[in-house]
């Protein structure tokens, strides 16, 4: 781990601090609105390019930026997003995330186990 830090600049360094939405359904290829929303931004077109230009330590799903339409499509995203990481040099795998609370706050729903979200678990 040491080396794999000395090696790495210190904006590499900082971008791994930071877990960024991007808007699109495709790591390299978003809707015109999806990456014009990311060019008004964070000054690139695609989430492949933000992931690179800035080191990005991660990236978080939402629905409302199109990032989780279907199981297969979520795949893909995430294996895209992993090569541009991997692409960048960093040597870091991305962590990829989603705000999956249940109840009120289920990003990613059917086919997908909808489990009871902690307030019924409580009860």
């Amino acid at each position: 781990m040491l080396r794999l830090m000395a090696g790495m600049s210190l904006a590499e360094k900082v971008g791994q601090l930071f877990v960024s939405r991007a808007y699109g359904h495709s790591a390299t290829d978003p809707d015109a609105a999806d990456a014009e929303q990311n060019q008004k931004l964070f000054g690139v077109r695609t989430a492949a390019e933000l992931v690179s230009r800035y080191h990005l330590g991660g990236i978080i799903y939402f629905s409302w930026a199109h990032n989780t339409r279907d199981p297969q499509q979520i795949a893909e995203l995430s294996a895209a997003l992993q090569r541009a990481a991997a692409a960048a040099g960093s040597g870091v795998p991305l962590l990829l995330s989603t705000d999956q609370e249940h109840g009120a706050v289920a990003r990613i729903g059917k086919p997908a186990t909808l489990l009871p979200g902690a307030m019924a678990l409580g009860a």
